[in-house]
């Protein structure tokens, strides 16, 4: 059930502008030099794709004017939507067939746009100070909401309500249907990661080092604890535990009903970004110095370390794991991180898990390609 999301726009476009750089230098096969694919469109070669167990199901382009760039996706359903800038151009794309749905300028002023969510036929993207709600089916803006405090992170859908955290410290929930306020609550510091999505219940943690769950409908605190340091990261939730990545270096998996410790992860540098669980793993991005850190979710035990910073995404066989980074796809074990395959890519600005374990690239210019798992 981990909600991914980042301190600015999204997670993975982040990630991937912060280390181009570092991951642009692979590990290789002695003597074999594959060259990047360069033809318009195609993000991947459909050999290398199936060196990774996957085939070439559509290419497509969104219309991206040399001015502009794509700086996040997200997939919403059926929908993949991006985000350009300098404008807050938005686009819709089929994720069945790469076919564009629509294309709009959701805002002209300069402030950004977070990531955006879906409820039903709207979807939901805020700014710093407004909460637009958007008809799935036009791209036209139905609704603005202003929002009561500046917001420095991205909303989360709970229970019917964009609960947001403010740059005060304040936590409020606003009802999707009337756009109404629903309940206020105060954290301690500023709030600049989405809260996490826990069902029936909200994890918001701030720059103080306080965090808390809270019930998503009347907004009271349920428990709370505290990190020594500042808590930029959205949780992960599973059904058992909430796990909390601070920059003082730890990762703290607590007990869901009560907030109680239950172990704790300890590194050599700040955790800043979101903790991802897929299957039994917890997976630690530690930018710092570089490293994607692989964690049992029972006791917290290192599974294993991937030196360079990467995106896990599940595949079809639970053993395996693929590793996105801008350049380049990986598979590796799950048990033990053991590279397996490899394909080049284009440079991209985020790889999504699409529907049936297929894949989503896209790149800035707006090219796009989706694979689906080979049978």
């Amino acid at each position: 059930m981990s909600h991914v999301s980042s301190r600015w726009l999204f997670l993975l476009p982040m990630l991937f502008a912060l280390t181009l750089t570092a991951c642009g230098a692979t590990e290789r096969t002695e003597g074999e030099d594959r060259p990047e694919p360069r033809r318009s469109g195609l993000l991947v070669d459909p050999a290398e794709a199936e060196r990774v167990g996957y085939a070439v199901n559509w290419i497509a382009s969104v219309d991206v004017p040399s001015r502009q760039r794509i700086i996040a996706a997200t997939l919403l359903d059926d929908l993949i939507i991006t985000l350009e800038r300098p404008t807050n151009m938005i686009s819709a794309v089929s994720v069945s067939d790469g076919r564009p749905v629509w294309r709009r300028v959701a805002d002209r002023s300069p402030d950004p746009f977070f990531r955006p969510t879906r409820r039903d036929d709207r979807i939901f993207i805020n700014s710093a100070s407004q909460l637009l709600m958007i008809d799935v089916r036009t791209g036209n803006i139905v609704n603005v909401v202003e929002l009561p405090v500046a917001v420095d992170a991205p909303h989360t859908i709970v229970q019917g309500r964009a609960v947001f955290g403010g740059v005060d410290g304040r936590v409020f929930a606003i009802d999707l249907d009337t756009g109404q306020i629903r309940w206020n609550r105060q954290l301690s510091g500023r709030v600049t990661a989405a809260p996490a999505d826990a069902d029936d219940a909200t994890v918001v943690g701030d720059d103080a080092g306080r965090y808390a769950m809270f019930d998503a409908q009347s907004g009271s605190m349920l428990w709370e604890g505290r990190t020594f340091g500042r808590n930029s990261a959205t949780a992960a939730v599973d059904e058992d535990t909430v796990y909390i990545a601070s920059r003082d270096q730890a990762l703290y998996a607590l007990s869901r009903s009560t907030g109680r410790d239950r172990w704790v992860y300890r590194d050599t540098v700040p955790l800043e970004w979101d903790p991802k669980l897929i299957g039994p793993t917890l997976f630690v991005p530690v930018i710092g110095d570089g490293r994607l850190v692989a964690l049992d979710i029972e006791q917290g035990d290192v599974r294993w370390t991937y030196e360079g910073v990467a995106i896990p995404l599940a595949t079809p066989r639970e053993d395996r794991i693929l590793l996105a980074t801008p350049t380049e796809l990986k598979v590796v074990r799950h048990g033990d991180g053991r590279e397996l395959a490899d394909a080049r890519t284009r440079r991209l600005v985020t790889v999504l898990s699409g529907p049936g374990n297929s894949l989503v690239l896209v790149a800035s210019n707006g090219d796009m390609s989706r694979l689906n798992p080979r049978r």
